[in-house]
């Protein structure tokens, strides 16, 4: 479930992880600003209990991969 895993992004290659709206991009005149959805380059998912080995489970997400 849900409840299981936690996500973060990163909108740098995977140099740097955090929610989206903590992350902050350099605009094009040198500025910061909020970090856009569509400017996600990675993903990752932890999940809050191990799987053992030769386990065996479910994992559900949606997204939108252009």
């Amino acid at each position: 479930s849900t409840s299981d895993a936690q996500a973060v992004v990163s909108v740098d290659g995977g140099k740097t992880w955090g929610a989206l709206v903590a992350l902050r991009v350099r605009a094009a005149d040198g500025t910061w600003r909020a970090a856009r959805p569509a400017e996600v380059t990675h993903i990752r998912w932890t999940l809050m209990a191990p799987i053992p080995v030769g386990g065996s489970g479910k994992f559900n997400f949606r997204g939108v991969v252009r």
